[in-house]
């Protein structure tokens, strides 16, 4: 199989991977709205499930600015999705395609869960470990895709291939000839060489 067939078949895997991760993001934030808005669920240590609902950026950066937010992810989805024709294998593959389903996720709250015009819309917050800003599915695909993606750059990414070998190095003067051309010669000691007493 080919690179070019190779990356082909990386597309349904890259798609498929990225609705899985925005069927999963939004059905819980459907659950959370649902059970949360009623109180918090306590976990393990002083980990909760808190309903947050977030106007602004990742850890609450740029509030305000929802419809350049909503720009600029669309913006990073688009390069990620022409970078990963790069990839070749389905590991860097799942986890661009975790990157973009998790982006695509809080755009989908920003889009339609908006009550302020383009983009105003909140996205749903609800995991709170406390010493971490609360996050939801979404913010855990992209952060764990941007993990494994650079490991796998860092330390397992094929080296690019040479479009041509170089020939073998060789001391036989008829490699170097083009194959229609007459043999070489012999110099002065070669022939010497032949010369009996």
């Amino acid at each position: 199989m080919t690179t070019a067939d190779r990356r082909s078949r990386s597309v349904p895997l890259l798609i498929g991977v990225a609705v899985a991760v925005i069927a999963a993001d939004q059905l819980a934030k459907t659950w959370a709205i649902d059970r949360l808005s009623r109180g918090d669920i306590d976990l393990i240590f002083d980990w909760r499930l808190h309903l947050v609902r977030n106007p602004a950026a990742a850890f609450s950066l740029g509030e305000g600015m929802g419809p350049l937010i909503g720009v600029l992810a669309i913006s990073v989805v688009v390069a990620l999705v022409v970078m990963s024709r790069d990839y070749v294998g389905w590991v860097p593959t799942v986890l661009v395609g975790m990157i973009v389903g998790g982006a695509l996720g809080n755009i989908v709250d920003r889009a339609l869960r908006s009550s302020d015009g383009f983009f105003g819309g909140e996205v749903i917050d609800f995991v709170d470990v406390r010493f971490w800003p609360v996050f939801n599915v979404a913010d855990s695909a992209v952060v764990l895709g941007v993990m494994g993606l650079a490991i796998y750059s860092v330390f397992f990414a094929p080296e690019p291939a040479d479009e041509a070998e170089a020939p073998a190095a060789t001391n036989d003067p008829l490699a170097h000839q083009p194959p229609d051309s007459e043999p070489a010669e012999p110099t002065g000691s070669e022939a010497g060489d032949d010369v009996r007493p």
